[in-house]
């Protein structure tokens, strides 16, 4: 969804509320670096070999054949992850944990019979389990983009790779067609499918563009529509007269004859979290990225099921050729452990996390994080988002070192980062219409104008939702510096490491948070997230006034979003008119329960309140790193905000905390430096 932005602007008009508290800008932004290796969602990249003929050589593995076991996995606590969950009447026929592969699995195609299958890597490798025989591989043969997807041939004597710039592999009896690997896409590649002659194949891209080859016939595309979320998966009907598509966010695109029996939208929130879609005897399902699914069929209602093994993350899934099963391949995800502060991390703390990591023998590497104004994003040189000049966006930003961190974020992102361009989250790309090509020019914070080539679109596997990511090398350029947060991984067991930080890690206002344990905090949306709901809109640094952390904002979005709105309580505030009836909801609430003489609606007035264009401020040390708050969106209130002093002890009676997180609202006296009156719209 392309963001509409005003071309004519002017200041706005400064607010009557004025709130004077500080968000916790880590609390919303942190580096996001990943909880599991993958390579997000790449783009096309420079030259790679040539692609004209069937691949032949490489290495691979077989599998030994294994006993097949039957049904779900049971989740059993401590039991070891298996990188192949059988789902229904599909068998588990083994699986490469035990192997030293190139690449994490991506990709999983089953044998005719559904008694054994193929997993390829993002670097090519095979690897084949029950009735399986290895036919090749592309590993060791230098790819220049990561393997994404993989078909079988009718026979199961064969097979095709293909990689995210459109390289076609053939291997055994999968006859070359074709490919997109001299093309300059605009979109990466993300899966393929083959016809039922064995003839030809599609390819589809992340931007729903359709490839054809060999007897595969074109019946339609999404490239011409504005998607909410990147396509992840294509799927053949048995005809092969059609073919279903998928979108990261349940969103399924049928073509031909291919059948709309429904789609997950909705069933994980506005997460994009759907990785696949799998052919079943009677219609398709979609995965998601833990293993959980929804099956469609055109003998039955949806069938939900759940995560078949917890600490589990899925890559891909494959349909059983003549059952009512499948299979979702991926990986166990790796404990971690993240030591952070509000306002960056002082130079102890830094110090500290690594020595708790170094004390365990673990890996780590420091995370930058922050804000970048963003003056042009532009296509051969025209614009993809219209700007004012002397106006701009602001993006929040992350800089991480690619060669400590390359398993996480997948070749093609490490590959990107290195090179010194910049990659874009998929949520960032997908609203404005970003694609890989693309130049992004920004204000360095040294103050200088830099251009960076967008070298691909990341995935929330490899970057999270941050908008931009940057290499430390290439962020220190252009003074982009700003330690945030210490990642630890590689340790040998959960209590040596929490041993280790306990003792290196300074106490205080500091954050040691561990991927298998709740934090207990209010969570809050991240920019890109945040932005999907409430909207984008350009901004200046306010030339004059006596707030330095004021900003003039896009009258025009203002006038569009920003509503004033009678309030239970309160009376009149300004604020955006999607949390309207939330907030007055809330207060609706609290009024009810008799606990309206807990609110001082003079203080919430005049120092409080909800609408007020600004940047984050910068309190008790640290700073902001130049985020703008979310009281510029007008999507949270200060409610008693002298009573509740910012980084000091809450003091919000409960009961009203209970109703605001029950309206969809965070409350910021449970952040690491407590913020006990902010209450900020998340959604419900």
């Amino acid at each position: 969804m392309a963001a509409l932005l005003a071309v004519v602007l002017v200041a706005a008009v400064t607010s009557p509320v004025a709130p004077a508290a500080a968000e916790d800008p880590a609390a919303a932004d942190l580096p996001s670096l990943p909880s599991a290796p993958g390579p997000g969602a790449p783009g096309p990249g420079g030259d790679r070999p040539p692609v004209g003929a069937p691949a032949t050589g490489g290495t691979g593995v077989a599998g030994p054949p294994t006993a097949g076991a039957s049904g779900e996995v049971a989740a059993a606590a401590g039991a070891a992850v298996r990188e192949v969950q059988a789902v229904g009447a599909a068998r588990f026929w083994g699986d490469a944990s035990a192997l030293d592969l190139a690449g994490r699995v991506v990709a999983i195609a089953a044998t005719p019979s559904g008694a054994g299958y193929w997993l390829a890597t993002t670097g090519g490798a095979v690897v084949a389990f029950g009735d399986a025989r290895l036919r090749g591989s592309a590993a060791g043969i230098g790819l220049w983009e990561p393997v994404v997807g993989m078909a079988p041939t009718p026979s199961g004597r064969g097979y095709w790779l293909v990689a995210a710039d459109g390289g076609v592999f053939g291997y055994g009896d999968a006859a070359f067609r074709g490919s997109a690997g001299g093309i300059d896409l605009w979109s990466p590649v993300v899966g393929m499918a083959a016809t039922p002659s064995g003839r030809g194949y599609w390819l589809a891209a992340a931007d729903g563009g359709v490839f054809t080859y060999g007897d595969a016939a074109f019946r339609g595309s999404a490239g011409d529509l504005a998607l909410v979320a990147p396509v992840v998966g294509l799927a053949a009907t048995p005809s092969g007269r059609g073919y279903w598509m998928v979108a990261a966010d349940g969103g399924v695109f049928t073509y031909g004859d291919a059948r709309f029996l429904g789609s997950a939208v909705g069933t994980y929130g506005d997460r994009r979290d759907v990785i696949g879609l799998a052919r079943t005897p009677d219609g398709y399902v979609v995965v998601a990225a833990d293993g959980s699914s929804v099956q469609f069929s055109n003998r039955s209602a949806p069938v939900a099921r759940p995560p078949v093994q917890v600490g589990f993350v899925a890559a891909a899934t494959a349909g059983h050729p003549t059952a009512a099963g499948w299979w979702v391949a991926g990986r166990a995800v790796p404990d971690t452990v993240i030591v952070w502060q509000p306002g960056g991390l002082r130079g102890d703390t830094e110090a500290g996390a690594h020595r708790a990591a170094a004390a365990t023998g673990a890996r780590s590497s420091t995370g930058h994080s922050g804000a970048v104004a963003v003056v042009g994003i532009e296509r051969h040189g025209r614009p993809v988002v219209p700007l004012t000049p002397g106006w701009r966006l602001s993006f929040s930003a992350q800089a991480v070192d690619p060669v400590a961190l390359s398993d996480m974020l997948g070749p093609t992102v490490t590959s990107v980062l290195r090179a010194g361009e910049v990659v874009v989250g998929a949520r960032t790309a997908a609203r404005l219409g970003v694609a890989a090509n693309d130049a992004v020019r920004f204000v360095g914070w040294d103050g200088s104008i830099q251009a960076r080539r967008v070298g691909a679109i990341g995935g929330a596997d490899a970057v999270g939702d941050t908008e931009l990511t940057f290499s430390v090398t290439d962020a220190s350029r252009f003074g982009f510096v700003r330690p945030a947060s210490v990642l630890i991984w590689d340790f040998p067991a959960r209590a040596a490491i929490e041993s280790a930080t306990a003792q290196h890690v300074p106490t205080g206002q500091i954050a040691v948070d561990v991927s298998w344990r709740d934090a207990g905090r209010d969570e809050v949306l991240s920019t890109a997230r945040l932005k999907e709901e409430l909207g984008e809109f350009q901004f200046r640094p306010r030339s004059s006034g006596g707030d330095p952390d004021a900003i003039d904002q896009d009258q025009g979005w203002a006038a569009a979003n920003v509503v004033m709105a009678d309030l239970p309580i309160l009376g009149p505030l300004r604020c955006h008119r999607r949390i309207v009836a939330d907030l007055t909801g809330a207060l609706a609430e609290v009024r009810a329960s008799g606990l309206a003489g807990l609110v001082d609606v003079g203080d919430t007035r005049r120092n409080g309140g909800c609408y007020y264009p600004r940047l984050i401020r910068s309190f008790q040390g640290g700073d902001s790193g130049g985020a703008l708050s979310r009281h510029s969106w007008g999507g949270a209130l200060d409610l008693n905000p002298s009573y509740s002093r910012f980084g000091g002890t809450p003091n919000m009676d409960p009961r009203i905390v209970a109703i605001f997180r029950s309206w969809g609202f965070a409350w910021g006296g449970s952040w690491v430096r407590p913020d006990g009156h902010h209450m900020e719209w998340v959604g419900r």
